[in-house]
């Protein structure tokens, strides 16, 4: 697979697709998390969720954690689709789902 980036587009971070490759076969996603700073995480950890036309990408970060949410533009929502990330979309009640 070729690696894709797409900037979030805001200052929370930006997440880069397919950078990192497991031994195991498995890609993997680079993250930021407000605690720990920059971190990997494999794609099957992330979940893309929409509410209301805005969407983020969540994941649990590997050091402290702590469950991170980021903005995730139309560019990055279609690279991290492409790779494989699931999709959950929640009707504009509550929290998004996880």
């Amino acid at each position: 697979m070729s690696g894709h980036s797409a900037d979030a587009g805001t200052p929370q971070g930006s997440a880069e697709v397919g950078g990192t490759a497991h031994a195991s076969g498995t890609v993997a996603l680079r993250v930021r998390c407000e605690s720990c700073g920059p971190r990997v995480v494999t794609l099957s950890s992330v979940r893309l969720v929409g509410r209301s036309g805005r969407w983020e990408y969540v994941f649990t970060c590997p050091g402290c954690r702590a469950r991170v949410h980021r903005s995730a533009d139309e560019a990055l929502r279609a690279a991290l689709r492409g790779a494989g990330v699931a999709e959950l979309s929640s009707p504009d009640t509550g929290d998004c789902a996880s």
